[in-house]
């Protein structure tokens, strides 16, 4: 039995559930929305590669043309592999929503090769190399003994100019032999018309190899560790030098010859060559250990052509 008021109930039923579907449509959209938001619309893979796109709930999806891309869900995360180059769309159900995910797979960009570098500059950046060797003994009291052997090389040019750096020392436990020893040592700077050594180098005299006229002339060479210039003037060569011969241990000049002069070469023609040498000389008397020295000057002018050669 109805009163005056049913149809205003009912009004107001059906108004009230009208509001609870819209608000119920209104936070299914929202929640479509707000999972559509948090994954990009787009995503481009690479051919033959894969991309792994990060989706907090997710829990499956779909791709339409497998022939282009695939794709699997593990641990929150999708997963999608370009097989071909093209474009589809995936289905992704995130927190029970299905979003669309375009999904292109484009080749990836040609990466140039890096320049590589000229010769002339890898020249002037330098090259060498350092190593070590060791070698342990006992000696007759049970005492275990170490030597130890390095060697340094390293060479750099730019243009016309070169340095040449060239070592060897020791270093030695054994009684007897010094902790530090430089067997050779060698630096050498050369420019188109100056060459600089310092350390050891070897020292021609009388002319040098240019002067050798036989197979039985001598080459009148000697090692001698000091300095070094030599400039070239067009065809005429100035030579200063200066130093002791190498002592067997560094630093120590006992039984050692001092040396010091200038040479002077020249190139007359295709034929003569001409050269001169004038020095002065510091050596033991008598015996190599001797304590007494003797000095000497001496000097020799002479010339080869062909492979006759003279005494001027």
């Amino acid at each position: 039995m109805g009163g005056p008021t049913d149809p205003l109930r009912l009004q107001f039923t059906a108004l009230r559930g009208l509001t609870l579907f819209a608000v119920s449509v209104f936070v299914l959209c929202r929640a479509t929305v707000s999972a559509q938001e948090s994954v990009p619309q787009l995503v481009e893979v690479y051919w033959q590669s894969s991309r792994t796109l990060s989706t907090p709930g997710v829990t499956n999806v779909v791709v339409l043309d497998d022939s282009i891309c695939r794709a699997q869900v593990s641990f929150d995360q999708i997963q999608f592999f370009g097989l071909s180059r093209g474009e589809t769309v995936a289905f992704a159900w995130v927190k029970e929503q299905r979003i669309s995910i375009r999904v292109r797979v484009v080749a990836r960009p040609v990466s140039l090769p890096p320049p590589r570098l000229s010769k002339s500059v890898l020249d002037a950046l330098g090259n060498g190399f350092f190593g070590s060797s060791m070698q342990a003994f006992v000696g007759p009291e049970g005492n275990p003994n170490f030597f130890f052997l390095h060697h340094l090389e390293w060479q750099q040019q730019n243009g016309g100019n070169r340095l040449s750096v060239r070592g060897q020392v020791q270093d030695s436990t054994a009684p007897g032999t010094p902790l530090f020893n430089a067997n050779s040592a060698s630096i050498q700077y050369s420019t188109p018309q100056t060459d600089l050594t310092l350390m050891d180098f070897p020292l021609y005299v009388n002319g040098g190899m240019d002067a050798k006229v036989s197979p039985y002339s001598a080459y009148n060479v000697y090692m001698v560790r000091g300095a070094d210039v030599t400039l070239g003037r067009g065809a005429n060569r100035f030579e200063f030098f200066g130093g002791a011969t190498i002592p067997p241990y560094y630093l120590t000049l006992g039984g050692t010859r001092d040396v010091a002069g200038f040479n002077f070469n020249r190139k007359q023609g295709e034929k003569l060559y001409l050269y001169a040498t004038t020095g002065w000389v510091n050596s033991p008397f008598l015996r190599p250990d001797s304590q007494l020295r003797r000095e000497r000057i001496f000097h020799s002018t002479s010339y080869s052509y062909f492979s006759l050669g003279g005494l001027l």
